[in-house]
């Protein structure tokens, strides 16, 4: 087995990361789920976190494939399935009941536009969707990490 180079490792996180934006950014994440992610048990949160795994375990096959490094063991694909579904549905499932909890949302109501309360939500929103997507972004790291070290 040879030892994975750099440049596969950034591939493996770029592959990650399209997947990311295409299973989180709208365009395979319908109301059904979006809406629903902060309902506990809710099959909108669950079917979300679940394409997720199969996009990563879609990106992981491509990259076994292009890059000389075969490592991926069975046991790390039950690790990293196991682990990014959790991780997924946990960050989401929190992100959207901190929100709904502290009433913070992506736009002030209309005609509020300049209160500087509305506003403050508005930044808190911002920040904690960030968090949430750099949260995502470490399970990658982690991903990347399992297929590195074990």
């Amino acid at each position: 087995m040879t030892e994975p180079t750099t440049l596969a490792i950034l591939g493996l996180l770029f592959g990650l990361g399209v997947k990311h934006l295409v299973l989180d950014f709208g365009w395979l994440q319908p109301p059904f789920m979006f809406l629903n992610k902060g309902k506990l048990g809710h099959p909108g949160g669950i079917l979300h976190s679940m394409l997720h795994v199969v996009g990563t375990c879609a990106v992981l096959a491509v990259w076994i494939l292009v890059t000389p490094f075969y490592g991926v063991t069975a046991d790390m694909m039950i690790t990293i399935i196991f682990g990014e579904f959790l991780w997924h549905y946990f960050t989401d499932l929190t992100k959207v009941r901190v929100c709904q909890h502290y009433g913070w949302k992506a736009l002030p109501p209309p005609g509020r536009e300049r209160d500087a309360r509305e506003l403050a939500k508005c930044n808190w929103y911002w920040f904690i969707t960030g968090a949430d997507q750099l949260s995502h972004f470490c399970t990658y790291l982690m991903i990347a990490w399992v297929i590195i070290t074990l």
